[in-house]
């Protein structure tokens, strides 16, 4: 293999040259780190929806203050902000986990499924 094949990696094709694209590996064909790696783009996702309420409602609440003459109305879109990227991060994040009943759906002493006594 030449060393312009090597630097234009394993899927560019025979058009790849001087001032073409260098194709790169698809996302599938890259390994995953053992341990998931999924738990950093959770916290960067909190982190904005949380930094976007404050940023948003804050900064809103600031421009209306400027706007109106108060000094109230910054700190209301600070609180309303910060609630909001909190309730946000519950909705996407912190949803009802599953019951942990054994998997095959059946409850034990709970009633019968067809709501009958049996008789």
């Amino acid at each position: 293999m030449s060393a312009s094949q090597e630097r234009r990696g394993p899927r560019a094709g025979k058009g790849a040259g001087p001032g073409r694209p260098v194709l790169r590996p698809a996302a599938e064909d890259v390994p995953v780190r053992a341990g998931g790696g999924g738990g950093d783009l959770v916290a960067y996702n909190v982190l904005a929806y949380l930094m976007s309420g404050l940023l948003l409602f804050g900064g809103s609440g600031y421009l209306l203050d400027r706007w109106l003459g108060t000094s109230l109305l910054t700190l209301v879109g600070l609180l309303l902000g910060m609630g909001l990227g909190l309730y946000l991060v519950w909705v996407r994040y912190g949803g009802r986990r599953p019951p942990e009943d054994g998997g095959d759906g059946s409850t034990a002493g709970g009633p019968a499924p067809g709501g009958g006594s049996g008789a």
